[in-house]
């Protein structure tokens, strides 16, 4: 036989692991590093057709998802939970579509976030560092500054309060 010809592709180790393009896994399934990383490798493809393909792969050193970009509009990530009762039952709980929305309790999230039957929950926060602010005005938003009261705060500085009470106040 030419040993040119034949080099492994696989080993599987005596302590059940399975490595593919590893030479020493360390995981029960490791799929090594596949290419160089300086761009796009995928570790594990998923084809429906030869140009339709779902996988997980390196993207310049992150973790990368993908799906494939030509699907409808209600396609992308969903993430939920199988019932172990009867190991068929698959109830989604967050999709991420194709056009980078997020939806939680939602299958067709209209906005960069949508969140439906439930609470968003947050900090506190303050003046200086309201919970809710804005990404180009960190000092402007909402906080809770006590106990079942909110506040409006500009430029770091409050400028509404409404108390427990439903009074208000404005300064």
């Amino acid at each position: 036989v030419d040993n040119e010809i034949l080099s492994e592709k696989f080993r599987f180790t005596g302590d059940a692991k399975l490595g593919i393009g590893a030479d020493s896994p360390a995981v029960p399934l490791d799929f090594g590093i596949i290419g160089d990383l300086s761009g796009s490798d995928q570790i594990l493809g998923l084809r429906t057709n030869a140009n339709s393909r779902f996988g997980i792969g390196t993207e310049i050193q992150n973790m990368a998802f993908y799906v494939p970009s030509d699907l409808n509009s209600t396609s992308g990530f969903v993430f939920g939970t199988m019932s172990t009762a009867d190991g068929t039952t698959f109830a989604e709980k967050v999709r991420i579509d194709i056009d980078g929305n997020v939806g939680i309790g939602t299958e067709l999230p209209g906005s960069k976030l949508e969140v439906t039957g439930g609470q968003i929950r947050g900090y506190s926060g303050g003046v200086s560092s309201p919970a809710y602010s804005f990404t180009d005005a960190t000092t402007t938003g909402m906080s809770r500054p006590t106990a079942n009261s909110l506040n409006l705060v500009t430029n770091g500085a409050e400028r509404m309060r409404i108390n427990a009470d439903g009074a208000f106040g404005l300064s």
